[in-house]
This record gives C-alpha cells, structure tokens and sequence, in this order.
C-alpha cells in the first residue's frame, strides 16, 4: 500500500470519531512524518482541515491542526491562520489552530503578531497571544530570536497594550506562569518605562508575582491607581492582589481613596489589596465597613463586601467596630459572604466576643466542611484570646 493510500484509509477511519482521545496517537505521529516528507500527503492531510461536519469537526479537524502543530509543519500555518481568523468556527477548534501554530515555533510567529496587532476579534487575539506560551515554554526549549526574527517576548508586552482585558491577561498570564523569571526581567524591566499605562499596569504586576524590584513596581502601580481610566486603576489593582509581598504603606492613601469608586470591582480591587497590608490599611477602616453594609445589587458588590470583611479581619482587634456587621453577615445566604465574615471575627479576636453565641448557632446542621472549620476555628482563637486578655488584666 502506498503512503498516500495508507494516509487516505487513517484519515477516513478517523471523520467518525467522536472524541479526539480516541483518534490514535502512534497513527497521527507516522501520518505527520509521512505529510512533512510527502507533499501529496500533505496536501491530502490539510484539506481535511476544510472537514466541516459540525458535529465533529473540534475533534477531528482540531487532532489534526494539533498533529500538524507538533510536527511544526511549517505548510500548515495559512490554513491554521484561517481558522484562527473565522468568526464562524467554534472557540475550541480555532483554539487547537492557534495553538497548533504556536507549537510549529518561530515561523508561526509573525501570523501571530499580524492577528494579535491588526485583527478586530478579541477572541482571537487572545488565544494568539495564548499560542505564544508554546514559543517560549521553557520545556520545549525555545531558541533565541535570530538576526531579522520577530521577539516573541516583545510580542507578548504588545499585547500588553491591547484595550480588551482577556488579551492583556492572557500576555501577562504567559510572563507569570510560562517564562522564567530569568528570561522575563530584562524585558519587564524595559518595558516598565514604556508609554502605555495598560503595559506598565502588567509589567509591574508580573515583576511583583517574580517578587523582583518591589519598589519601582509599586511605585508605578500606585501612580497608576489615580489614573483617569477606570480599565487603567482595575489593571493596577490587579498588580497588588499577591499575598506575602513586602507592600509599603504609601499605596494606603490611593487605595482608600479607591473604596469610593463608583466601579463596583475597582472597590472590590481596593478592599483586596488593602488585606495584603494588614494592620496598615487600618485607616481605611470606615470606608471599609460601609461595603460591608451594601444593597448587594449586583455580583461586584457581593465580591466587594467579602473583599471588605477580609481586609477588616487582617486589620485586627483594632477593626471590632465591624463586628455587629460581621454578625449579620454570616447569616446571609451567600456562601463566600458567610466564610469570610467568619474568618474576619477569628481574626479580630477578644473584640469579637460579642459574635460567640452567632457562630455557636450556625454550627448545629452546617453541612459545608470547610465553612465548619472556619467556624471552630474563630470560636477557638476568640475564646483562646479572650482568656489571654483575662489574664493579663489581672
């Protein structure tokens, strides 16, 4: 049997499938080794990406984007493009084609900056930066840029400056969890000077996750706390959600001011980064407390109050003026609300005391473990402290 032949009987075994795991690995590896030494086979393989039975078509057509993508077979990339580009294809298939170019390295890359700069679609934009992450995984063992070659890393601080959310997470999301920080500084460090807020908003935040320069990257998150735009101050917020991160007290002021936004999330933002300085944020405190007492008209509020209530909870004993809030919050409906109230009065302490019977009340029927905990766990820190302050009145 011919190889073009045989290439013909696998592809048609394959269309019924319906799930992609059950398409044979070993087959697709000698169908990929086969296409990049034949071109018949080729050409053969990616007219099967045109297959549109919408039924299976992620799966079939997607395995083999995928396997084209492995063998980086480099014939591959316009049809690739394609499907990234169509608006009609479902999410899952133009991601295994974004992806799939990603994993055929380099010669994929200036496709993935011409959608990333030029293409509307936010979707694909975003998984193009997504696709990235293959070119500079460090498990793959990615090459340097030669001489004349777009820098994928440049690329990504590009995409940095994109006006939709997704698009900027996604390239801030490659630098935190993909590129080490050995690699990623040099270029974060350059780009912390660069023009474009959204861009110094998620280098800063990527240098605080790599825990390097902490004080020129606060510096410029606290700069950009004041912006006019409110995308610009929810980016920065998102640069101080890192807990164990040596915070300075001078982000205090503009994060208080922030607990009044009339943006829903930049309060919530707020609140969160004001529990990673403790018992500074401690002058926030009154602001703080009125989240606590919102309407709860819409989810930024729930996200908001339960921010709030753990910003108060890390302040301490001298935050016992929530308390008879706290009270109330931890017989709401809401699960999250409910834990976080609790955590916050364990971490108050002796001022706390007045919640003891509230949380004895909840315990009897309370079927969710980890809230049960939360609640031994208060009731135990509250008597133990009040004991400890006992003691050491007399």
């Amino acid at each position: 049997m011919s190889d073009e032949k045989w290439a013909s009987n696998t592809l048609q075994k394959w269309k019924p499938v319906i799930d992609s795991f059950d398409i044979d690995f070993e087959e697709q590896e000698k169908l990929a080794a086969l296409a990049k030494r034949d071109k018949r086979v080729m050409r053969l393989v990616l007219k099967e990406l045109e297959y549109t039975d919408a039924e299976n078509r992620e799966h079939y057509a997607g395995s083999i984007a995928c396997m084209l993508g492995r063998a980086a077979a480099q014939e591959a990339i316009p049809s690739l493009r394609k499907i990234l580009m169509n608006k009609r294809e479902s999410e899952p298939m133009r991601f295994s084609a974004a992806r799939a170019i990603g994993l055929i390295g380099m010669p994929g890359l200036p496709d993935l900056a011409d959608v990333i700069i030029k293409f509307r679609d936010v979707l694909a934009r975003s998984l193009a930066v997504d696709a990235i992450s293959a070119i500079v995984d460090p498990n793959r063992n990615p090459r340097p840029p030669r001489k004349g070659e777009m820098d994928p890393y440049d690329l990504l601080v590009t995409a940095m400056q994109d006006d939709a959310a997704p698009v900027r997470e996604n390239a801030l999301g490659v630098f935190e969890s993909v590129i080490p920080p050995a690699v990623g500084e040099p270029y974060l460090i350059k780009a912390l000077q660069n023009p474009n807020p959204f861009v110094r908003a998620c280098v800063a935040d990527a240098l605080i996750k790599y825990k390097l320069h902490h004080i020129e990257a606060q510096r410029t998150l606290g700069e950009l706390l004041e912006h006019a735009k409110p995308k610009v101050r929810l980016q920065a917020l998102r640069g101080l959600r890192h807990e164990g991160r040596p915070y300075t007290d001078a982000l205090v002021p503009p994060l208080h001011a922030l607990l009044r936004d009339k943006d829903g999330l930049i309060r919530a933002g707020a609140a969160r980064a004001l529990a990673n300085l403790g018992t500074a944020a401690s002058p926030a405190m009154e602001d703080l407390l009125k989240i606590l007492k919102c309407k709860f008209e819409s989810e930024a509020e729930f996200i908001a109050c339960g921010e709030a209530a753990t910003a108060l909870g890390r302040i301490g004993h001298a935050a016992k003026v929530a308390v008879p809030t706290l009270i109330v919050l931890i017989k709401m409906n809401d699960y999250e609300i409910r834990l976080r109230a609790v955590n916050a009065l364990g971490q108050i302490g002796p001022g706390a005391g007045a919640a003891i019977p509230a949380l004895e009340e909840m315990l009897p029927g309370l079927d969710y473990r980890e809230l049960r905990e939360a609640v031994r766990k208060a009731l135990g820190k509250i008597r133990s402290k009040k004991k400890r302050s006992n003691v050491s009145d007399q």
